[in-house]
Order: C-alpha cells, then structure tokens, then sequence
C-alpha cells in the first residue's frame, strides 16, 4: 500500500521535534510493509512588518524534498502567518497550490491508494482535489487544535466542517475529540478512535544512558515537558511550588510565546533551581525522564497528551488535568493524579505527598508504565492498516 501523508506537522531541519509523532506513525507503517510518501507543507512567511525574525526564518534551511528513513518527504511551501485567524487563508492558498503537489507526485511516478491528512485546517482541506485527483479515499485525522482551539472562528471553522463532510473517514485520539464533532457531520462519516502510540523501544534504550548534567541527583526533580503556551499552564505548577518547603529542582522542556511569563514570575518570586532547558531532541527527553521523580503538566485544553504516556514509560508518576485527553488512560490515585483546572492547591497537595513518599512514587510509576506499554506505534498502526484496508476495499 502506498499512502500519502500530508502534515504540516512533521519534523525538519529547523524543527527536529515538530510533529515527530506523525514521523513515528509513518515510520511504523512503513516496517509493516508499506512505502509511504510525505508532504508537509512548509511556512513561507511574507516580510510583513512586526513578525518575529525567528518565525520568518523557518523555512529557509529547509529542503523542498529530501529522504529521511528512507522516506519521501517534500516540502513545499505555502504562505502562513503566526495567527489562528489567518489559518483559514493558509487552507485556501494551500487548495490553490495543491495543484503543484499532484504535478509532484505524478512527475516522481507516486500514485497514493489513498491519503492521510493530519488536521482538517489547513492540510484536510488543502488534500480534497488530490484525493478527487487520484480518485481515492480521503481520511482526516484530527489532533486536537482543530476544534480545541480554531473552531471558534467562522472561517476556521467553516474549513474544518467542509474537509470533515468530504472525507471518507476521520480518525481522532481520543473520545474527547470524538465528542466535540458536529452531529449534523458525525452522523454522515466514519468516525474512528485511534489513540497515539509512543516510542516504546526507544525509550527503553536510552534508560541506561549517563544522568544529565542538569539532573541534582540530591534533589527531588520535578518535569514538565510540553509548549510553553498559556493552556499547558506551568504557570499553575510554578504557583504551587512557591509554597512548597521541599528540596526539589523543576525542569521544564519547550518552547514557546509563554515562556517570558513564566521566567518572569520565577524571578518575581524568587524562586531557585528552576530549569528552562527549552526545546531538545525527543530522545534526550526521555533521558531527562528517567532521571526524575514527577511529571506534572495540567494542561487544560489536551486532546490526548502524549508527553504523560512517555512519561508513564519512565516509571515516572504523572499529575495531569481532569476532564481532558490524558484522564483516558491516566486512573485517579492508580497510576496518577488528576487536579482541577488550575487549581494550584490541589496541585501542591499532591507534589507534597509525592515528595515525601518514595514508594507511593515507585507504585504509581510501575502502574503507569504497565498502562503506556499498552499504546506503542505498532499498537496503532495495526488498527490504522485495519482502516486502511476497509476504505480501499470499499472502493
């Protein structure tokens, strides 16, 4: 089978992480026998006064095709602004130059059995003519952003309601997602839950590696990993480590346009050992997870949130948020803890019986790893082949 990908969401030469669990599923299918190919189409970002030179810079060291695992990726370029409100105009150009992306593939001899869009806005919508093209079916997966975060707006979601309708089958992560698709549009198309997968392996290799130098191994090391946006919100964990009286050290991996905030608050309240390591490599993340004691992101708008299950694959006890994605897999008090929406007092009731409990942490941290070994890639992509199949045989 030769599916095609299309994510904007995938990893490159500027951003190593970005996406790299699109990269992981499309690895995975690939050693079960099929030959994937990838288009993820990258930002050109106009020379528009007041965008960050960092942001405009993205795309330039960026190939517009290369071979990563011996996998086809292009890259082609498509106009994008750092906006959600502009996100339906990078659909609609992204429509318009998908006409370029089928001369591509029909110029290197790749006809796709079907195509795999990863987010309906803009990619979903962008892939309807290509799969109109090549006559085959249309599958959409949604992540999360799509109606977590961009669906509020008229345009948005106006082009996530229209990709939605026209694809064949939509598969989402989690039955949070699953609930929040339109009736009027869930009544009409296949819906699929298929949650993430995580590295299994991988992590596991790197468990023996040498402690990083950052890692105080006198110290509790308490971890966050995950975009330092407002909804992640470290916030919340910085507000009750304030008023803990614990020896502890808080590393926090990622970046992002809330990290100021945060750097500033540290600095307001005088707080020590408090760690931005900003965005690393995925392997050396999980080497930061096998040397600490608690993870701890209550994100309060996560669709699935696979930085908990690797973290779970650490043996490492996990605090998330209830009522999101990760209270799927994540049992109150059985391999974890779930607190209330920024909700600091919870959140420093916790990390205090943790912190004075090593065995509690040892419990959690064996459950947990015997949930998260449940969901490896091969996990997923075992049920996403199943979908594969269906649609192509249906034809």
């Amino acid at each position: 089978m030769q599916p095609l990908i299309i994510s904007n969401l995938y990893p490159d030469e500027c951003r190593s992480v970005y996406g790299i669990f699109v990269q992981y599923q499309v690895e995975a299918l690939q050693r079960i026998g099929h030959k994937p190919e990838v288009i993820s189409p990258h930002p050109y970002i106009p020379p528009f006064p007041g965008i960050s030179e960092k942001y405009k810079s993205l795309h330039k060291d960026v190939p517009y095709k290369s071979q990563k695992n011996g996998i086809t990726v292009r890259y082609p370029r498509t106009i994008s602004l750092p906006n959600e409100r502009t996100q339906a105009l990078t659909a609609i150009i992204s429509r318009v130059l998908s006409s370029k992306w089928i001369s591509a593939l029909e110029n290197d001899g790749f006809t796709p059995d079907l195509i795999n869009a990863h987010v309906a806005n803009p990619n979903g919508y962008a892939s309807i003519p290509i799969s109109k093209h090549f006559d085959v079916p249309l599958i959409t997966t949604i992540h999360g952003a799509d109606l977590n975060l961009l669906y509020r707006q008229y345009f948005n979601r106006y082009i996530i309601n229209k990709c939605l309708s026209e694809s064949d089958a939509v598969l989402v992560n989690s039955q949070k997602i699953k609930q929040q698709i339109p009736d009027r549009i869930a009544r009409k198309t296949d819906i699929h839950v298929v949650a993430n997968g995580i590295p299994v392996s991988k992590i596991d290799e790197v468990k023996s590696r040498d402690i990083p130098a950052e890692i105080k191994q006198d110290k509790l090391t308490i971890i966050s990993v995950g975009d330092l946006i407002r909804s992640k919100d470290q916030l919340t964990v910085l507000k009750a480590l304030s008023q803990l009286d614990i020896d502890y050290q808080y590393i926090l991996i990622g970046d992002g346009p809330y990290r100021q905030t945060l750097e500033e608050y540290v600095e307001e309240m005088d707080m020590e050992d408090v760690l931005f390591l900003g965005e690393i490599l995925n392997e050396k993340v999980f080497e930061y997870l096998w040397n600490s004691q608690i993870f701890v992101l209550p994100s309060y708008r996560e669709a699935f949130g696979i930085a908990y299950l690797e973290a779970m694959a650490c043996e490492v006890p996990v605090i998330a948020c209830r009522g999101e994605g990760p209270e799927e897999y994540i049992t109150h008090r059985q391999n974890g803890y779930l607190i209330d929406k920024q909700d600091h007092k919870q959140l420093r009731y916790y990390l205090l019986k943790l912190s004075r409990n090593e065995s509690l942490r040892d419990d959690l941290g064996t459950s947990g790893r015997n949930v998260a070994e449940k969901y490896s890639w091969e996990a997923n992509v075992q049920e996403i082949e199943r979908i594969y199949q269906s649609l192509i045989s249906d034809q």
